[in-house]
């Protein structure tokens, strides 16, 4: 049981960290995006 417990918390922190990196990836997309559109 213990492991499984363990095996779960990494598991959130795992999905957390992409999540954030997901959010990243996307501002900076947004932010190319704009840069682009301003400069054409």
């Amino acid at each position: 049981m213990d492991k499984l417990v363990g095996k779960i918390k990494e598991l959130r922190k795992v999905v957390s960290a992409l999540i954030e990196l997901m959010l990243e990836v996307s501002t900076l997309i947004a932010v190319i995006k704009m840069v682009i559109e301003s400069i054409f």
